[in-house]
């Protein structure tokens, strides 16, 4: 399915790991590997700017951009558990309201939740009061249920350094351990006399 790719708003991609956040000695130059890794699979479709934070990665992207190619390229590198494309934005509640009920007006679902993690705590309301606010608008907005646990949807708010992330839509990755962060190692076989 195509996104629609509004060219006022600016987008990036929220990479998330898996297995690399367990190896606490080597999960450095994991990550190094990782980053190397994306930047090659996209490196005839523009220059990748990828940042680390917080366990996870942001992948900045241009102005003018192929979602479904790059959705693609990344679904097949290795060590990743999931990406999404993320609309960026001003940290005010009234743009990430905005954001959150747009995207969340484009899918279908029956139940939902909103999970905001609110890395930068100078801003001013408290993830639990947010996702409440951010909850009801689109609980009256599509007629869904929340559910906490087990919802079908969720509406993902992220707020770091001086900007706020929103996205709906995870794509799942290949997982496991970077192509090329493996030793060599040899092996003897024998048949057996």
């Amino acid at each position: 399915m195509k996104l629609p790719v509004n060219p006022t708003i600016s987008y990036c991609v929220i990479l998330h790991y898996s297995e690399i956040g367990l190896k606490s000695g080597n999960r450095k130059s994991f990550e190094m590997q990782l980053v190397e890794n994306i930047k090659i699979v996209l490196s005839d479709l523009f220059p990748a700017q990828v940042k680390r934070m917080f366990g996870r990665f942001i992948l900045y992207l241009p102005k003018e951009f192929d979602w479904v190619l790059i959705s693609r390229r990344l679904s097949k590198v290795v060590g990743l558990a999931n990406f999404a494309l993320a609309e960026m934005l001003e940290q005010d509640e009234a743009s990430i309201t905005e954001s959150a009920c747009r995207q969340m007006g484009e899918l279908q679902f029956q139940s939902f939740r909103v999970a905001t993690r609110r890395v930068q705590k100078s801003f001013p309301v408290g993830s639990g009061e947010l996702n409440a606010r951010i909850g009801a608008l689109i609980q009256a907005q599509s007629g869904a249920r929340v559910d906490l646990n087990h919802a079908e949807t969720t509406c993902f708010i992220e707020i770091f350094d001086d900007v706020a992330v929103v996205y709906c839509r995870r794509e799942p990755g290949l997982r496991g351990l970077p192509v090329g962060s493996g030793e060599k190692a040899v092996s003897l076989l024998s048949s057996g006399i």
